[in-house]
């Protein structure tokens, strides 16, 4: 009897505790605000005028607010000036047209819309209205004028339940319908390039872009593309300061920050840029030097300087002459042109005793990251931001690994990667202290004549630092004794190329009798930029395609449209992400720049910012 009441008892109070439990969660469901609709319309007109309606359904929860902040960014800094995107507030009010409070004010680098009334707290759901016009909002391009738009930035702290942006065709886009405007959209955080929305017609006149379920720091933004004369291009305005001719001895500054710069970086090149002596005169070598790969071969006539493009195509040539797969390339015809595209065929089992550089392994594990048959075309898609990070930092650690192997082999004394790494660093470094010092020069002497050549002079100086590191950068990197002779080995080889002829070459080797020549040293023509007189000693040589290049040509040796295809081949590597890839913009304003082709992210464009309650 006395257990069965224990049980009762604990049976109560574990549905007092569920009770418990659930009606705090419940209270919590209720205070947490959230944004149930952010509704967007837009309209464009002759004069690349934007008309923009925001609807905001917001839901205060059992929270006592007075209303809510919208701030828009309306200043973006780019290098060496300001872009300011001129917004005119129409108006604010709620859905049945009544005028709402508000004060519009700039704090920074937005234009702040603040709603409400300071003697007036709310709760529960309220619909706000927000009119205003954006004058040159648009992107212009050879072949077509954009609309990159962030539709509601991605600076909320609070849940997006569903957000839209329609664009209507009234006006200057009048003759368009749906399918002559290019969409595409982005959502989630601040550089992401997930394309998720829903892009739909609601009319013929009228496309629509809809996201569901925004978390906060999220955002949806949009771009549209038209043909090309249908508005008037505008010029863009960037904000003019109104500061000084600075004095004699804030130009005196100025002028010793550039100076000892230039001495501390001349003792640096002095004691660590210099080669031990200069080069002799180059004399022709009809070899290469052994024990070198060609990227190795490129950082050392270039004394470290990374020239992504020729390395990659000659890593990748390289490579798969010593076996490591098979390049196939293929011709599709599509419309009246043929459309060539290359095959990447991982070949099993790898060479024995081959062994593979840090840089090789990097080009090896992105070209068959998805399997070990893969089109060049299929690289070439675009990266997210983490992806992208992941990449970036690969590529880095391959290529200071790339120029540490130089060390170990006495051919460098130091590694210019990390060299010009700390260059930058020490040139971003002056360049803020010069930044600093002009913007006190702008609060100091305000007020004084000659404001644009106050600028001016700034902007020199700033440009002329930047310069000196630029340079000093680029000769900073050198050899060793051993690495100076060798390089003199490789420009004697390039001598050799350059100058290539049969009755010169006869008596060294005859190229009918030694045509596996002509894909050994390739990989230095592509490098040197000579491929195409390499080619041409080998014309009309009747010998097999290399088992590496599988192409349409046949199984006899045609250097010329071999060496042909693999130019064709360096275009797409180019584009592919595999030789070099642009970072990813950190938001904002991307003036001359396209939303589309891989270039568009969520929180770029204009618009954007975010808001809160208050």
């Amino acid at each position: 009897m006395f257990s069965l009441k224990l049980k009762y008892i604990a049976l109560v109070l574990i549905l007092i505790s569920c009770f418990a439990i659930s009606s705090k969660n419940l209270v919590l469901a209720e205070n947490q605000e959230v944004i149930n609709n952010f509704q967007v319309t837009a309209n464009i007109d002759e004069n690349s005028t934007v008309s923009i309606q925001e609807i905001i359904t917001y839901n205060f929860g059992t929270n006592q607010k007075h209303g809510i902040i919208r701030f828009i960014p309306n200043k973006y800094p780019l290098e060496g000036k300001t872009l300011f995107l001129d917004i005119v507030v129409l108006g604010v009010n709620d859905e049945a047209g009544q005028t709402l409070p508000y004060t519009a004010y700039q704090e920074g680098n937005n234009l702040v819309i603040k709603i409400g009334s300071p003697d007036v707290l709310i709760t529960g759901q309220k619909i706000y209205v927000i009119n205003y016009q954006v004058k040159a909002g648009l992107n212009y391009f050879t072949d077509h004028d954009e609309l990159y738009w962030n539709v509601t930035g991605n600076d909320w702290s609070v849940p997006i339940e569903r957000a839209s942006f329609n664009l209507a065709f009234s006006q200057a886009l009048a003759f368009l319908t749906s399918k002559d405007i290019q969409t595409t959209c982005y959502t989630g955080p601040l550089g992401s390039k997930a394309s998720n929305c829903i892009i739909s017609t609601s009319t013929p006149e009228m496309i629509t872009f809809s996201i569901a379920n925004l978390k906060p720091n999220e955002g949806l933004t949009i771009v549209a593309g038209w043909p090309k004369g249908l508005v008037k291009e505008q010029p863009k305005h960037y904000f003019q300061s109104s500061s000084n001719n600075p004095t004699l001895i804030f130009l005196s500054i100025l002028i010793s920050i550039v100076i000892i710069t230039f001495i501390i970086l001349f003792r640096m090149w002095w004691k660590i840029g210099r080669n031990p002596r200069r080069t002799k005169v180059i004399i022709p070598e009809y070899e290469p030097p052994q024990g070198l790969i060609p990227a190795e071969a490129s950082l050392i006539l270039t004394e470290g300087i990374f020239n992504t493009d020729k390395i990659t195509t000659a890593t990748i040539i390289d490579l798969a002459r010593r076996g490591y797969f098979i390049i196939k390339e293929t011709s599709t015809k599509i419309f009246f042109e043929n459309v060539s595209d290359w095959t990447f065929i991982k070949t099993n089992p790898q060479p024995a005793n081959d062994q593979l550089n840090d840089y090789e392994k990097y080009l090896l594990g992105i070209i068959f990251e998805e399997g070990d048959t893969i089109k060049l075309s299929q690289l070439n898609k675009p990266l997210d931001y983490s992806d992208f990070q992941t990449r970036t930092k690969a590529l880095d650690s391959a290529m200071k690994s790339l120029n540490q192997g130089l060390i170990t082999k006495q051919l460098m004394p130091h590694n210019p990667y990390d060299l010009t790494r700390k260059l930058d660093k020490w040139k971003d470094t002056v360049s803020i202290i010069l930044l600093f010092s002009f913007v006190c020069a702008i609060l100091f002497f305000h007020g004084h004549d000659n404001s644009l050549l106050t600028l001016f002079i700034c902007l020199l100086f700033f440009y002329v630092l930047r310069f000196l590191f630029s340079i000093f950068g680029h000769f900073m990197p050198s050899l060793t004794e051993k690495g100076l002779q060798l390089k003199e080995k490789l420009l004697g080889f390039k001598l050799f190329l350059k100058t290539v002829e049969k009755d010169r070459v006869k008596f060294h080797f005859s190229p009918e009798a030694h045509p596996e020549k002509f894909a050994e040293y390739l990989p230095y023509a592509i490098l040197f930029g000579l491929e195409k007189q390499w080619a041409k000693l080998f014309m009309n040589i009747d010998a097999a395609v290399p088992n590496w290049y599988q192409n349409p040509a046949g199984t006899h040796l045609n250097s010329w449209y071999l060496v042909y295809g693999i130019s064709n081949m360096t275009s797409g590597l180019k584009s592919s992400g595999l030789s070099s890839f642009s970072r990813v913009s950190g938001g904002g304003f991307s003036s001359g720049v396209s939303g589309f082709g891989g270039g568009g992210f969520s929180g770029g464009g204009g618009g954007g910012g975010g808001g809160s309650s208050w």
